[in-house]
């Protein structure tokens, strides 16, 4: 960063708490930014950050946003996660090499949308769920846990209440836990790119999933052949004329 872009966009960060250092090469969180007591949201994607420094803590207790996808972490602060715990509601870390979410997500109350694809994610990390801070998340509407190392879905995954949409494609899942039929908010659910044989007939049957993407498994049979085939498909057309009639294509509604 030049030493005036640098200086403006410190002042502007200071002023609106919005601190936005996109794609500035930058390889550690700046002592500047360290400063700023009234953020709100953080976008340092495109770095080359390997770490976010502990002191970040005191800065982003009324953070509402967070992004620093596309760096080289392998994990991230617990302390810093825990204070930004009261304010949250978006975070996006893809595109880095995080192998767990640290226990400090669990008491993100307020976090809206999680954003993980294309880190070394597993679903077992020395004897425990690295993924376990999930399962308390209550307000989560929005996950994506695309091209990780997941051979299950996450433990606690089937009691998030208000999850309407999650992309669990290209990992290692085996298999779709039927307490996925429970999941009354839960409209789309990308599992494409997987090791996933059957759909249990129940998810097909009963769930509340409207649009569901199993490309890329090895199905022991033709998805349309399924149990439950008939009623999912109903879902799917009952929300696709919904689309039509709202105004809205069909198309743009899936993005």
């Amino acid at each position: 960063m030049g030493n005036n872009a640098g200086k403006n966009r410190m002042e502007t960060a200071k002023k609106t708490g919005n601190v936005i250092l996109q794609e500035q090469g930058l390889k550690e969180v700046p002592k500047a930014v360290l400063q700023i007591t009234n953020m709100r949201m953080l976008n340092m994607e495109g770095n080359k950050l390997a770490q976010i420094p502990p002191a970040l803590a005191v800065c982003v207790k009324g953070l509402k946003t967070l992004n620093l996808s596309h760096n080289s972490l392998t994990v991230i602060s617990n302390n810093v996660m825990a204070a930004m715990a009261g304010a949250i509601e978006t975070i996006d870390i893809s595109f880095n090499s995080i192998s767990h979410l640290p226990a400090g997500l669990s008491g993100c109350g307020k976090l809206k949308t999680l954003i993980a694809h294309h880190n070394g994610l597993t679903s077992d990390e020395g004897g425990q769920d690295a993924l376990a801070s999930l399962s308390s998340l209550s307000k989560l509407r929005v996950i994506n846990l695309s091209h990780n190392r997941l051979t299950a879905f996450p433990a606690g995954f089937c009691q998030l209440p208000r999850l309407e949409e999650a992309n669990l494609a290209a990992n290692g899942i085996t298999a779709i836990p039927v307490e996925v039929k429970g999941m009354k908010q839960l409209r789309t659910l990308d599992v494409g790119h997987n090791r996933i044989q059957s759909i249990p007939p129940d998810v097909l049957r009963f769930s509340s999933i409207s649009r569901l993407t199993v490309e890329g498994n090895a199905l022991n049979g033709p998805i349309e052949d399924m149990d439950g085939y008939k009623e999912y498909m109903a879902r799917r057309k009952e929300r696709i004329d919904k689309q039509i009639h709202g105004g809205i294509s069909p198309d743009l509604a899936q993005q």
